[in-house]
């Protein structure tokens, strides 16, 4: 995340933000306060598709989320360039089934940016996680980190 984004600079200033991960492709931070972890592709870092990356940083998402125990996450997608397929979902809803099945993950919050293709491609890692049967949360795609936190936390 940087701040020179107005959204991204909004949370800095009214969350506790503590980095927790990071890697060329994504950052990771956590307000402990609200039980929040925000995993938010970097610009310019994504924009060509690797399955290896992405499984990367979806496990490491996955060992924050069993680690850390948030309420709320933040999946930040306006930076990420590509379409994830179908079977890195799958993939991705097998590795990862007992944790999502034990964490006390309340509300995921997606943020994209006018990128269609890529929207619809995370949505099919809904539609994968309840076709394999996963237990799903209350989910919802915004325009803007302020929004998608201000739901998160229920202030607003």
């Amino acid at each position: 995340m940087t701040q020179d984004d107005p959204s991204e600079r909004f949370l800095h200033e009214n969350l506790n933000l503590i980095p927790i991960a990071d890697t060329p492709e994504r950052s990771y931070l956590i307000d402990e306060t609200t039980s929040m972890i925000i995993a938010s592709w970097k610009p310019g870092r994504a924009e060509v598709y690797n399955s290896e990356r992405f499984k990367q940083n979806a496990l490491i998402l996955a060992n924050l989320i069993k680690s850390r125990r948030p309420q709320y996450i933040m999946v930040d997608c306006r930076h990420l360039g590509f379409e994830v397929t179908y079977q890195d979902h799958l993939w991705y809803v097998n590795q990862t089934r007992a944790l999502w099945e034990k964490s006390k993950v309340k509300k995921i919050a997606f943020v994209f940016k006018d990128n269609l293709a890529v929207q619809m491609s995370m949505e099919g890692l809904r539609e994968a996680a309840q076709e394999e049967g996963l237990v799903t949360f209350e989910h919802r795609i915004f325009e803007s980190n302020v929004d998608a936190a201000s739901w998160l936390t229920g202030s607003k």
